[in-house]
């Protein structure tokens, strides 16, 4: 895999963010590193499929060998990256126990490039995890029977149609 376009370095904090109210929420990434900081904006199935990928590749590493910095020291750069996110991925190419989460911009004319890399640790990569599974858990509840977000008024499911009442009553209440 080729390297980035910009590399931002080492990742002092990473975090996930969610923006406005349920049901009209824009999701993002927001890493403060070495060389600069970035806002990746993404959609909320991209931020869940992230989290979920990362306890995958984290089930069978060593996170004995994770070296998270105690003290973020001064930033030697000034890079800032503000974008719409098309690609995310995680390079584990011989780097140990630490990690490079590369993203694409969805306007960029070349996806086989990333636009941007950072450095995680196994331990950041596990907290930006759990708390990007709360952050997609935090908006509207979904329906049991179909999946689909309710909203505050109510929620017609498909999979009733109207008809059966006795399984509108086992909905949960709001």
């Amino acid at each position: 895999m080729p390297d980035p376009k910009n590399q931002l370095g080492r990742a002092f904090k990473v975090n996930a963010d969610a923006v406005g109210e349920p049901g009209n929420r824009r999701f993002r990434l927001l890493i403060e590193a070495e060389f600069g900081s970035a806002s990746l904006w993404m959609e909320k199935e991209q931020l869940f499929q992230l989290a979920t990928t990362i306890q995958r590749l984290l089930s069978t590493a060593d996170m004995s060998a994770s070296d998270v910095p105690s003290i973020a020291p001064d930033r030697a750069g000034d890079m800032e990256f503000d974008f719409q996110v098309g690609q995310l991925m995680i390079n584990d190419e011989s780097r140990g126990s630490i990690l490079q989460l590369q993203a694409n911009d969805q306007e960029e004319t070349d996806p086989r490039t990333p636009t941007l890399g950072t450095l995680l640790d196994l331990k950041q990569l596990k907290s930006l995890s759990e708390e990007a599974l709360i952050v997609c858990a935090a908006g509207r509840p979904r329906c049991p029977l179909c999946g689909v977000a309710m909203g505050p008024e109510g929620h017609q499911c498909v999979r009733t149609n109207g008809y059966h009442k006795e399984l509108l009553d086992d909905l949960p209440s709001r």
